[in-house]
């Protein structure tokens, strides 16, 4: 897909040359042969909205999550695509540390148990290597 040079108004939406086979009925630069007509090829080669290069996203435009096209031809309409998913919520901490139980965050108390026997490991250690040790 080449830039037509006779195209000098400033309106290239349509001023692209795809070549003598190249099929691009919806005029979005997209045909559906794809390959030589141009990388990647165009899924609804009626709708000029939806193409390789598309949005699909819901932080950009929610209507793009709820319009039942592949907007994107990713292969993936609507909620089906990750882009379009909620994310998952963010990972807390704050159960371990209100109930006492060991957590995996810094604020449960597997860590402070984990210190405290890394520190008792270290001095008996310490002490067989220097010969500290009480018979």
């Amino acid at each position: 897909m080449q830039p037509d040079p006779q195209c000098a108004d400033g309106d290239c939406h349509a001023c692209y040359v795809l070549g003598p086979n190249c099929t691009d009925a919806d005029e979005d630069t997209y045909a559906v042969e794809g390959g030589d007509c141009g990388v990647p090829a165009d899924c609804d080669d009626t709708d000029a909205d939806v193409n390789p290069g598309g949005t699909e996203n819901g932080a950009i435009d929610p209507a793009t999550c709820a319009d039942g096209k592949d907007n994107d031809c990713n292969g993936d309409t609507d909620t089906e695509d990750l882009k379009c998913q909620a994310p998952p919520p963010p990972c807390s901490d704050t159960a371990s540390a209100s109930t006492g139980s060991a957590g995996t965050g810094t604020n449960g108390s597997a860590w402070y148990l984990l210190l405290l026997a890394g520190v008792a490991l270290i001095g008996v250690s310490a002490k067989r290597v220097f010969g500290h040790r009480k018979e």
